[in-house]
């Protein structure tokens, strides 16, 4: 027995037990101990213990190598749904928030560890009210956040032929800068959903390329993002809300990256499943169910349908430049058209865009869906688990009302390993890990009783 696990079954026991509670086995290093005998049950099992960082080695089940390994952990004790542990690469700094701190920041703000805050942005036509009260914290339940598609008509607002920051602004400062530079693009580069021309990543001396593929844009709503800043020579990791009116880059996949007065990389929203605490000054307009997670598209869009900020209607503007290109669009909302996308490099075919809301259906589905998993789970054991038939025709219904394809295909690799969880490898689904987390709200990092 190694640690607190057996060596044999991977059963947790007590430290005075000499004995597996489950198989009997001796402790390793216990060489003078003989077997119980029938007349001397062995104790209870111990409850399951929290999850570690990473479980020790000894608690893998017998003959591991082919056995999924969060199918060992369940067994323990604690894991996550459908066997993911969202990655979140979060850099570390003095100001780095916690892990369910979210931070607002006005329109006109740099906000903590900016970059610079030298680079001059053009005041939007028509702003949001921005009137504040004074700073402070307040804690939520983990409630749905409402997600949209990157690529929606009317997401991003501007004014036809103005731009209210310039990419090249951007470039030049970091380019007399080298030190926030590689701090930038490191920022940038921790984030796996990155993509443009260049490929997943950006080099320093890449920076111009990659900034001449983003586009300026205002946000029409408060929006969650991870917002990274500078301190020490490195980039800092702040969950954000950025208020409705701020000027930001977004690439040609609907993903904020630059945050326009400061220079700050954006990246992705990451899920918050213990509640969130908001930090900072609120708007007057300030309302938590009010804010929105973009999602990205899983096709480039070729043209972005902006609301008109300076008039009625929508304008087009394609992606990569700067207003000079804009048009009157001919987008209407009750006609229910949408950007224009083409596919990336590795799509056969464009796919349906995704629904600009979450599905409610799809969320009460998934909650249902995960307590009914959990149960499964606490009846299963390293040699042989329950009848999933139930579980699988449960992720048939959350496909068809799935949010996007990429969450549905997610969902059938889930089945595929429901259906034979001893014999393949589990596989990694973090798209849907997220959604399930942020909008849907649903814990699926749970213990399964004990401590």
């Amino acid at each position: 027995m190694s640690a607190n696990f057996c060596t044999e079954c991977g059963t947790h026991f007590d430290p005075e037990q000499h004995f597996c509670p489950n198989c009997g086995h001796p402790r390793t290093g216990d060489g003078d101990a003989t077997a119980p005998t029938a007349s001397t049950p062995p104790p209870a099992p111990a409850p399951p213990p929290p999850m570690a960082p990473a479980p020790p080695p000894a608690a893998a089940a017998p003959g591991g190598g082919n056995r999924p390994w969060w199918i060992a952990l369940g067994v323990l004790g604690v894991l996550t749904v459908i066997g993911v542990i969202a990655a979140v690469l979060l850099w570390p700094g003095d100001d780095e928030a916690g892990a369910s701190e979210v931070f607002l920041i006005a329109e006109d703000a740099a906000g903590p560890d900016a970059f610079t805050e030298d680079i001059p942005v053009e005041n939007p036509t028509t702003t949001s009210t921005t009137t504040t009260t004074a700073a402070t914290t307040t804690s939520g339940a983990t409630a749905a956040i409402p997600a949209r598609a990157g690529g929606s008509p009317g997401l991003y607002g501007g004014t036809r032929s103005v731009a209210r920051c310039d990419p090249a602004q951007v470039a030049d400062f970091l380019a007399d800068n080298p030190d926030k530079a590689q701090a930038w693009v490191d920022a940038l580069n921790a984030d796996p959903t990155l993509t443009w021309s260049g490929g997943s990543r950006v080099a320093v001396s890449e920076i111009d390329d990659y900034l001449d593929e983003l586009t300026p844009v205002t946000l029409t709503t408060d929006t969650r993002v991870t917002n990274h800043g500078y301190e020490n020579g490195r980039p800092t990791t702040i969950p954000a809300v950025l208020q409705a009116g701020t000027a930001v880059l977004v690439d040609a996949w609907g993903t904020p990256r630059v945050k326009c007065n400061c220079g700050n990389p954006l990246t992705a929203a990451t899920p918050i499943t213990s509640g969130r605490t908001y930090r900072g000054t609120p708007w007057a307009t300030w309302e938590p169910t009010r804010v929105t997670v973009i999602q990205q598209t899983t096709v480039e869009i070729d043209v972005y349908v902006l609301v008109n900020l300076s008039g009625d209607g929508y304008i087009d503007r394609p992606v990569g430049t700067t207003g000079d290109l804009d048009t009157e669009s001919d987008y209407d909302p009750s006609a229910g058209s949408s950007t224009t996308t083409t596919a990336p490099p590795t799509t056969a075919a464009p796919t349906t865009e995704a629904p600009a809301e979450p599905s409610g259906d799809f969320c009460t589905l998934a909650a249902r869906w995960v307590d009914d998993y959990y149960v499964w789970l606490q009846s299963a054991t390293p040699e042989s688990v329950p009848d999933s038939s139930g579980l699988i025709a449960q992720l048939d219904d959350m496909a068809a009302v799935a949010p996007n394809d990429l969450i549905a295909d997610q969902l059938r690799q889930a089945q595929d390993w429901l259906r034979d969880p001893l014999a393949l490898d589990a596989p990694e689904l973090p798209d849907l890990e997220a959604y399930l987390n942020d909008p849907c709200g649903i814990v699926t990092d749970r213990d399964l009783g004990g401590n």
